[in-house]
């Protein structure tokens, strides 16, 4: 009775032992692979949202500057993000100058495909939906809106500085926001950014044509 009291107790210690080693293990395991997951983050970021490899400002979008870019030896592929003259309108329809020193900006296909831009809530927008918008954070926090929100935009010809010629738009439209964003830069780049108001436009929100791009557009950066 004595020795097979003894080795119950040496039974029970034993199965004790390992199911701690074995608890201890699955938590050592799970570490490693968070770990692992946290190393190639940034990695995987880069992928997903196929980040370009160099930048280049050229200045102001214009045609020649557009061509030579992509005609550059060792250029695979070439898009652009520009900043636009779109400002929200006040209930009048006239441009609201509390949000002139917000950054606008469209695209030809950056941040749309190349150094995509996260989605953190809501989609991204559809380029051929001149009424469709995205905001980041510090834009719909100074809107006071969000997903599903609408409101009118408008596109104004600029002077030599950038600054709005006339306070009545040449095209306007109903704006509705389909998405929360953050840019490669805000993930990739420093803190400060994230506290610019940036919106997205539409690419189909477009200038009149055959009007030169600097009336519409400001400075350029290609990916």
């Amino acid at each position: 009775m004595l020795i097979r009291a003894d080795l119950r107790r040496r039974w029970l210690g034993l199965l004790a032992v390992a199911l701690l080693m074995g608890i201890a293990g699955g938590v050592g395991l799970d570490s490693i692979a968070g770990a692992r997951r946290s190393a190639t983050l940034f990695e995987r970021h880069l992928e997903s949202s196929r980040a370009a490899d160099v930048e280049i400002d050229p200045g102001t979008l214009d045609e020649g500057s557009d061509q030579a870019i992509r005609a550059l030896p060792g250029v695979q592929e070439a898009s652009w993000w520009a900043t636009i003259s779109a400002y929200p309108l006040d209930d009048r329809g006239r441009l609201d100058l509390e949000y002139v020193g917000a950054l606008s900006f469209t695209t030809d296909g950056r941040y749309l495909d190349m150094d995509r831009v996260a989605v953190q809530e809501g989609r991204l927008l559809d380029p051929e939906a001149e009424d469709e918008v995205m905001l980041n954070p510090a834009w719909a926090d100074a809107l006071d809106i969000g997903v599903g929100a609408e409101f009118p935009l408008g596109l104004f010809a600029t002077d030599e500085n950038g600054w709005p010629t006339s306070r009545r738009p040449d095209r306007q439209v109903m704006a509705r926001v389909v998405g929360i964003m953050a840019l490669n830069e805000d993930v990739t780049g420093e803190e400060l950014d994230n506290t610019i108001p940036r919106m997205f436009v539409s690419p189909a929100f477009e200038p009149p044509p055959d009007v030169p791009l600097a009336t519409y557009y400001g400075f350029a950066w290609y990916g």
